[in-house]
């Protein structure tokens, strides 16, 4: 039986390309605003609901770092600098080439043109609805009003008014929370005992996430981490009709270049010019009144300078925070004096309280076991359903740079199969970078 294909809407009210959490942004706007609205993205579909965060699943709220190896296979280089050093794994009598005739042999996004020593080798993009709200952190705490809105007596483009205005309506459509982790255990425990080591801790607090409590949060550590569907609400769902306006979403569609017409200043998109990439044998011509390029801060410009399009800030501007990473293991005083330190007068309140109850009964029903002679007993007094730390110290005007507190999916930082995450905290500096000309893709 042949698979029913719905037809391609060749026309719509806008196109919107990307479907991260920006064009989401827009489409979600748009449509309750009685548009019908296209979106597009290259990548594939990877969950029931559009854009899904992929670490809802059971499975990797469970075990955080099985989420490394989805996190890398989401990640593409954006550009594979060329180097004229012999490839050691090669044996000599393998494929050669001439290198002065040649720049490479690798034709994964290999660019001729990009100097080793200023390529980005870290830089990638994600493809996939959802973009890299896919996989992210979900962390999302605010500019310092002094000390990164203002650089050098110039202030943002946009004023705090504004500014303030439009962080308000984003944390609304992420799902702002800093209460989902703030009566962990384990949470709390970091928290006090950072608050104990000096006043450049004391004012260490929640970090904001976007993330929710799961229906089912009373019996299990997990939650729901916002992304791109959160976003979209319930456009998010395949099935849903929104009583106003219109929504498809045509996941492996691609647009490779916009036909523009008209001079410099008076620029108008005729149509875009997009690829199936489950079948490629033909392109796709797909018009509307209004065209949102939204793919992420690399390949925007890309298509965008594809498509003939020059302006001055073009490719400009990139702005990334250098970051810093460790990880401390709990020392044993802490756990051998955790509930004392969650019932301290620092720290009892209601919610400590309770978590040191909590720790207190776990520690006594596997004591028991072991003095039962139950080799599995745990020797690690946290729940297993207590959650992980989520907290951060925030920029200051002292101190130009915030750090976050966690544990999370990192490359860099996978815990070993045979040591407990519960131990395991994360610490993640990161620094500022202003917006420059001169970073420049």
């Amino acid at each position: 039986m042949n698979d029913i294909v719905a037809p391609v809407p060749h026309e719509a009210d806008v196109l919107v390309i990307g479907s991260g959490p920006v064009g989401c942004t827009f489409a979600r706007r748009l449509v309750e605003a009685g548009r019908n609205v296209l979106m597009i993205d290259a990548g594939a579909q990877l969950s029931r609901r559009y854009g899904e965060h992929l670490k809802n699943s059971y499975l990797f709220q469970k075990n955080i770092d099985l989420f490394v190896s989805v996190i890398k296979g989401n990640l593409l280089p954006l550009s594979t600098a060329t180097h004229r050093e012999p490839v050691l794994t090669l044996d000599p009598s393998a494929f050669s080439y001439d290198p002065d005739k040649y720049a490479g042999f690798s034709l994964r996004n290999q660019n001729p043109e990009q100097r080793q020593h200023l390529n980005l080798p870290a830089a990638a993009a994600t493809y996939a609805v959802g973009g890299m709200a896919t996989h992210w952190t979900c962390a999302i705490p605010r500019f310092h009003p002094e000390v990164e809105r203002r650089y050098r007596g110039q202030s943002y483009p946009v004023d705090d008014k504004e500014m303030d205005k439009l962080y308000d309506e984003a944390e609304a459509l992420l799902a702002r929370s800093t209460r989902v982790f703030a009566a962990s255990a384990r949470h709390l425990l970091v928290k006090r005992v950072l608050q104990r080591a000096g006043e450049e801790f004391a004012d260490v607090t929640e970090l904001p996430l976007a993330v929710s409590d799961r229906a089912d949060s009373a019996r299990t550590s997990a939650v729901t981490w916002s992304a791109a569907d959160t976003v979209l609400g319930e456009l998010a769902d395949p099935a849903h009709t929104p009583p106003r306006g219109s929504f498809t979403l045509l996941p492996e569609h691609q647009c490779v270049r916009l036909e523009i017409t008209g001079s410099d200043k008076h620029q108008k998109v005729r149509e875009a010019v997009v690829r199936d990439l489950r079948d490629v044998r033909e392109e796709i011509r797909l018009r509307a009144e209004t065209y949102v390029v939204a793919c992420g801060a690399v390949p925007t410009p890309q298509l965008l300078f594809n498509s003939g399009v020059t302006l001055p800030a073009l490719g400009r501007y990139l702005t990334e925070q250098p970051m810093s990473f460790c990880q401390v293991v709990l020392q044993q005083e802490h756990m051998d004096h955790l509930e004392e330190i969650l019932r301290s007068p620092s720290g009892g309140d209601g919610p400590a309280r309770a978590a040191a109850d909590r720790v207190a009964r776990y520690r006594a029903a596997e004591l028991k076991r072991l003095h039962s002679g139950d080799k599995c007993a745990d020797p690690v007094p946290f729940p297993p359903t207590e959650r992980d730390p989520n907290l951060a110290l925030l920029v200051t005007g002292g101190r130009p740079w915030h750090c976050q507190i966690h544990r999370d999916a990192f490359t860099y930082g996978a815990v070993p199969p045979n040591v407990d995450p519960r131990l395991i905290v994360d610490l993640r500096w990161f620094g500022i970078s202003r917006p420059r000309p001169e970073n420049i893709v």
